[in-house]
């Protein structure tokens, strides 16, 4: 009997402790469910104090570290706040630049904060000289501009707001801090299109800056419009994102060719230049596009002959083009202008080109190092010429000469000895 109940006890015990073990699992689930969808810091640290090593402890662990990181620190945003509105430019530009290192979602008052400031434009200097603002010179509008394209999402509310009713400096920076925003919303794009309709050039000026480092559907038509605007300034900005970076982005060539093609004949030079060069984008141009960069040469500007003469490198195959360059080689009054038409020909493999090439290096017209590189293009074909220019009496001409039969043919022993043999065959002359 003794041992009978002994055995009830245990087994009594053993019961308690499933029933006890079983409800604490049922606890902690009911627990973690609770914590979830309350998501808030002091409900997962409940339910870390009842249930310390639960089977959710370490997701909780990690929950209050991300709550943790999205609450407001408002005593700090109200700080920042304060110092925006210092009599201060500088300290009302420190106070932007701490606003760009909250994390988490920031409050809307240091918001609104941020986006009045954009209506600052007091220059002062910048003190991190190693950053590249201006030559030091910034304003505490620009910075606040940064410290919104930071926030990122929870800005642009107020940065339509601006686009709506600002001035145009402070849209023009909005424009910039949407453009920062970028693909975090997809709400930038749309309204930097529409401020491509501003009435203020400093708008439009802002809105062909940003385009060009956008790959949004809609960007290739606003930049074709702005490319006929009336201010020069806006054009020139147009034609800066199409030749520098914008076709090489993958952006459609054919949507924003016309724009290439009527900086061609803009009144200013540097936009003629910037289309010369914008022309390189395009692999196979159209019908009359080769006519209009070669009537470029004879532009009256370097910058414009210079550019069109390295567009016209891809179609040196055409005896129209290489005519044209070696017609600016020769009489083009900047050597700049000389050695970029020499550079063009020389990726043409032609014997013809290459001794018009050594002739005006050996006169001192043009590079030698184009005459090297058209040597190399023509290869070992080239040699019995510079044999032939080697043995010339002219030094110069034969030192160019020498130079670019060691390039074609790589054959220094050879090169040696015909120098060697040019040296005795002149002072036999004498």
């Amino acid at each position: 009997m003794r041992t009978g109940w002994i055995w009830w006890v245990l087994f009594g015990g053993a019961l308690f402790l499933a029933l006890a073990w079983g409800a604490s699992l049922l606890s902690d689930e009911r627990d973690w469910d609770i914590a979830e969808s309350a998501d808030l810091a002091s409900i997962y640290e409940y339910y870390l104090q009842t249930h310390p090593v639960g089977k959710h402890a370490d997701e909780a662990r990690a929950a209050i570290n991300r709550k943790i990181a999205e609450e407001v620190n408002y005593d700090l945003a109200a700080e920042i706040a304060a110092r925006l509105q210092s009599p201060d430019a500088a300290e009302r530009g420190d106070a932007a630049e701490e606003a760009k290192e909250l994390d988490g979602k920031v409050p809307q008052f240091l918001i609104s904060c941020l986006a009045d400031l954009l209506y600052d434009d007091t220059e002062y200097v910048w003190k991190f000289p190693s950053l590249p603002r201006k030559v030091n010179l910034t304003t505490p509008g620009e910075q606040a501009s940064d410290a919104l394209a930071s926030i990122g999402g929870q800005a642009i509310d107020a940065l339509a707001n601006v686009l709506s009713n600002g001035t145009p400096y402070a849209k023009s920076l909005a424009v910039e801090a949407l453009f920062g925003i970028g693909n975090r919303d997809q709400r930038t794009s749309g309204l930097i299109f529409a401020a491509s309709l501003d009435t203020s050039p400093i708008v439009r000026l802002a809105v062909a800056r940003a385009l060009g480092g956008m790959g949004a559907d809609g960007a290739s038509e606003a930049l074709v419009r702005l490319a006929g605007d009336a201010s020069r300034d806006v054009r020139l900005a147009v034609m800066e994102t199409l030749s520098t970076n914008w076709i090489k982005r993958g952006h459609n060539p054919k949507v924003v060719r016309p724009v290439v093609i009527a900086g061609i004949s803009d009144p200013d030079a540097e936009i003629r230049a910037l289309a010369a060069s914008g022309m390189t984008c395009y692999v196979q141009w159209e019908e009359g596009d080769r006519k209009l960069v070669i009537a470029l040469l004879g532009d009256p500007d370097m910058q414009v002959r210079k550019a069109a003469s390295e567009a016209l490198a891809q179609s040196t195959q055409i005896p129209e083009v290489t005519q044209a360059l070696l017609a600016v080689m020769t009489g083009d009054r900047e050597m700049a202008v000389r050695d970029s038409a020499a550079e063009a020909l020389a990726s043409k493999p032609d014997l013809m080109v290459l001794e018009k090439l050594i002739n005006c290096a050996a006169e001192g017209r043009i590079s030698a190092n184009n005459a090297v590189g058209a040597a190399k293009t023509v290869g070992e074909g080239s040699i019995p010429l510079l044999k032939e220019m080697l043995a010339s009496t002219n030094d110069r001409l034969a030192i160019v000469a020498w130079h670019c039969l060691d390039a074609a043919s790589g054959d220094k022993i050879l090169c040696v000895t015909l120098a060697q043999a040019r040296t005795h065959y002149l002072t036999d002359e004498k």
